[in-house]
């Protein structure tokens, strides 16, 4: 079952003429956009209120912590773009990347990031892999903010849902 749906979405993508390029820069962006969008919603929210943006995150739980999150996303998004070339010519980090993505994005319920990831991960999965060596710094930072990611997810799964 499973591959006959990876199949039916793999064919559509294709007929779509969707290339890794064109998913990816959407997926980089979107992350980007989503940090910005919602800072904005939530100095709305302090001017509708007449309170300043600190009392505001002071006063809910859900704020410091999903401003934490849309701060990884645009630094992962930011990250993705300024290492663009890096990692689509090494497919196996992208995968790393991408996989963390979907993890983080499911725990904080993020439904149009998830969807974008996972369509970038099987678009990614149709292309051969070529192993390359990366630099143990590059390998480390991309550990680093994966986990960064995931710890922000579950925190954000645990306390406000």
């Amino acid at each position: 079952m499973y591959n006959k749906i990876l199949y039916w979405i793999r064919r559509l993508l294709t007929a779509w003429g969707v290339k890794i390029k064109s998913v990816y820069f959407l997926n980089s962006v979107l992350l980007m956009a989503s940090a910005v969008v919602y800072i904005a919603f939530l100095m709305m929210t302090a001017t509708y209120n007449k309170t300043d943006f600190n009392t505001l995150l002071q006063s809910n739980l859900e704020f410091p912590i999903m401003i934490i999150l849309v701060s990884m996303n645009f630094i992962s998004g930011a990250t993705l773009l300024y290492y663009r070339q890096r990692l689509l010519n090494n497919r196996y980090g992208l995968k790393i990347i991408l996989i963390m993505q979907l993890i983080q994005q499911a725990l904080s319920l993020n439904p149009i990031l998830f969807i974008i990831g996972g369509l970038e991960l099987v678009v990614l999965t149709e292309e051969p892999i070529k192993y390359q060596q990366q630099k143990l710094m590059f390998k480390f930072a991309l550990l680093v903010i994966a986990l960064i990611y995931l710890i922000c997810g579950m925190v954000n799964f645990i306390f406000l849902t």
